[in-house]
């Protein structure tokens, strides 16, 4: 846009210099006798081509003025915009260094979780490895104890699995049986049925 306006005032400058090489060369033309008259109107014209180009000036150096202040503001624009983007910016880099930070600070606190189950580990299986015998035998003690238990129960677990299979619609439906089935479990239970 400078460069545009820039050549047009050159332009207008070039046009009056040409007017007034012209405005000489047509009173050279001229009869000696109307010589005196076309250099008094040549004076006349001469001020007019130093007013068109006192404004020509006036004109050029108002333009740049202006130019240069729609520059500056622009650049104070840019500038504005790209404080406002550093700003966000900003705060999307804390954003992100406060996630890694909580990613580094969690993948400690795994590393740490799992150095104590291994350190347990550890010592659970140095434990064995001392007195493997001792852990076989404690092993059996634990498997021959549930068994035990559960062998001295089973004749109450069956009876309460095949009871529950066989009125298992009937504990669905609501009705409540009794613990044990004998006459003394099954008059205690019962009630009077209403009609």
């Amino acid at each position: 846009m400078a460069d545009i306006i820039g050549a047009e005032l050159g332009r207008a400058k070039a046009r009056i210099a040409k007017g007034r090489a012209e405005l000489k060369a047509e009173v050279d033309k001229l009869p000696a006798d109307l010589k005196q008259f076309g250099e008094d109107a040549a004076k006349d014209f001469a001020g007019k081509f130093d007013d068109l180009e006192a404004t020509v000036n006036e004109k050029s150096e108002q333009l740049v003025r202006n130019l240069a202040q729609k520059y500056t503001a622009a650049l104070n624009k840019i500038d504005e915009e790209n404080k406002k983007l550093q700003e966000a910016n900003k705060g999307l880099v804390d954003k992100a260094k406060d996630a890694i930070v909580a990613v580094i600070t969690t993948i400690n606190e795994l590393k740490n979780l799992l150095l104590g189950i291994l350190a347990k580990a550890a010592s659970a299986i140095m434990k064995i490895i001392k007195d493997p015998i001792g852990f076989l035998g404690n092993l059996v003690k634990a498997v021959g104890a549930g068994l035990n238990l559960f062998i001295t129960n089973i004749a109450e677990h069956l009876k309460t699995g095949v009871v529950s299979w066989l009125l298992g619609t009937a504990v669905k439906a609501g009705l409540e049986l009794p613990q044990k089935f004998d006459l003394k479990a099954s008059s205690s239970s019962s009630a009077p049925c209403s009609a």
